[in-house]
């Protein structure tokens, strides 16, 4: 078959795989190289200390795997809006949605294997790998190389057509296969997601300094988050979705409701902050909520308790803080600073008499005395 044969044999088993959107590039070194090291120099990346790891491969991943000659990119929509029978309780709506439903990873890995087996059996020899955010890639430059939309200032990738609540996934392959035409940028004078972000993560158009994203911070950041972050994270309890939701692309995405699991429908903060560790984290196998683990989401429920002053989880907080984490219990007792009652003083007084970190203790003491 012809290059342009292939990759309509390719495409047509995308279609068959459930896949929204499919485009081809061809392999070839970054143009993004010396930003990728620059970014990596100025510490944006934070904790996520993989991005420093075989960086080469993120140049030319053809330094690992010599054989690829292409990529099939695809796009994944997820929905946009949440269900209206949710219950009355449920605090869903604190989490970013693509969050709201089991693992997409769990969701899309069958369906991935399957088309890089399907896409090997094309022609004897074929090489194939799926990868979906594990792998030493940058997909969204590949996606707007392959024409599946342009990287927008926030660093994520617009489809004009849907937006951009959509996942990508990727199959590199030994096929040589026809190139799409890639993106254009259609962004224009546009500021509108980096004057929304509320932690100012967005040093300038494109970059994003991920020690202060919000989603890092509740999920992948392990540790006491700076009050000054904390004053701007309210309503964000597991990712953030701010800079999409100002984006006037996002207009045009079609509005579909998720359809959320029970445990995540049920979902509350009182939920988060009173189940012990290793039950909550039974409690959301297989959701993305597993990623963050208990102390991270313990800890993102303290802050918006207090951003809010919810004189109703003071009991709960109270059970959060005899987590063994200090930086959680110096956010649950900021929590209950910030709510500021009698009875959020006197759970105060009480975790006073046992803190054992003569630090937090002290901390404990300057609040007790109104500082």
């Amino acid at each position: 078959m012809t290059p342009n044969e292939t990759k309509a044999a390719v495409l047509e088993l995308c279609r068959a795989g459930g896949f929204d959107r499919a485009a081809v590039c061809a392999a070839g070194p970054t143009a993004h190289s010396a930003f990728i090291h620059d970014w990596i120099k100025q510490g944006y990346h934070g904790a996520m200390d993989w991005f420093e790891r075989a960086p080469q491969f993120r140049e030319d991943i053809r330094y690992r795997y010599p054989w690829v000659k292409s990529f099939v990119m695809l796009a994944l929509d997820y929905p946009s809006e949440l269900p209206d029978d949710l219950p009355e309780d449920s605090d869903l709506h604190y989490v970013a949605r693509y969050a709201r439903d089991i693992d997409y990873h769990d969701v899309y890995k069958p369906r991935l294997l399957k088309l890089e087996n399907e896409i090997k059996r094309l022609s004897p020899g074929t090489q194939a790998l799926w990868y979906q955010d594990t792998g030493p890639f940058l997909e969204r430059e590949l996606a707007a190389r392959a024409g599946l939309g342009w990287q927008g200032k926030h660093t994520l990738l617009i489809d004009p057509k849907r937006g951009s609540w959509f996942f990508l996934a990727l199959v590199a392959t030994s096929l040589e296969l026809e190139p799409d035409a890639p993106a254009t940028d259609h962004c224009g004078t546009c500021t509108a997601c980096l004057d929304a972000c509320p932690t100012k993560a967005f040093p300038q158009p494109w970059v994003l300094d991920a020690r202060r994203c919000i989603s890092y911070l509740t999920i992948e950041y392990d540790g006491a988050i700076e009050p000054e972050l904390r004053e701007a994270m309210a309503g964000n309890l597991f990712g953030c979705d701010i800079c999409q939701e100002v984006c006037p692309w996002n207009e045009k995405a079609p509005h579909t409701e998720a359809d959320p699991p029970l445990e995540l429908a049920e979902l509350t903060l009182r939920e988060v902050l009173q189940t012990k560790d290793a039950k909550l984290v039974a409690r959301f196998a297989g959701t993305p909520f597993e990623r963050a683990g208990a102390a991270r989401l313990k800890r993102n429920a303290a802050i918006l308790a207090g951003l809010e002053q919810r004189d109703d989880l003071i009991p709960a907080l109270e059970l959060a803080a005899r987590n063994e984490a200090s930086w959680l219990r110096e956010t649950v007792y900021w929590a209950l600073h910030r709510i500021a009652t009698p009875e959020a003083k006197a759970a105060l007084s009480r975790a006073q008499k046992h803190e054992s970190d003569e630090a937090l203790r002290e901390t404990l003491i300057g609040y007790l005395q109104g500082g």
